[in-house]
């Protein structure tokens, strides 16, 4: 339901400017009507906002939740149903970007790396965040043994000094 207030448009969500306002119930005065922003996806929210014309959006809905892929019962992950998450009816899912989450041949769980972050150098921890998948490298303690193109050295400020 949208609310004119002034120039800005009160929303669930809060207020925001008049063309970014969308409709949380899409009646009978909305400017989404008559599109179909239905991705027939049962794993995804959909919904429309309008500004300099209609754009559908879609995310994903909470893991877990049923769905059918292709006649086989799955559950929904990222917004995909796949039926290949689950292992004995469990959701296999370790909330890591960093992997693969898996049913593997045994019916256990997998997570397999899905993100390399070598970066090639040995004077540095490469790391993955599995909050969003992305790669870090945190230089080693200087000191640190390290062998460089059939060299060997210590570790200074992230390089590897040969002695």
């Amino acid at each position: 339901m949208r609310y004119l207030f002034g120039f800005l448009c009160v929303c669930a969500l809060g207020a925001v400017p008049l063309v970014g306002c969308f409709d949380v119930l899409e009646g009978l005065e909305s400017p989404c009507e008559g599109v179909d922003c239905d991705d027939h996806n049962v794993c995804t929210r959909d919904w429309c906002t309008w500004g300099l014309g209609v754009t559908c959006h879609h995310a994903p809905v909470d893991d877990g939740r049923d769905c059918n892929l292709d006649g086989t019962t799955g559950t929904c992950l990222d917004g995909l149903c796949g039926a290949e998450h689950l292992c004995d009816g469990v959701l296999c899912d370790d909330d890591n970007l960093c992997t693969d989450d898996e049913c593997g041949w045994d019916g256990r769980c997998v997570f397999a790396p899905a993100v390399s972050c070598s970066d090639g150098n040995p004077c540095t921890e490469d790391e993955c965040d599995p909050a969003d998948g992305t790669c870090y490298y945190v230089d080693k303690p200087n000191g640190t043994y390290c062998s460089w193109w059939f060299t060997s050295g210590t570790c200074e400020d992230g390089q590897c000094r040969t002695e």
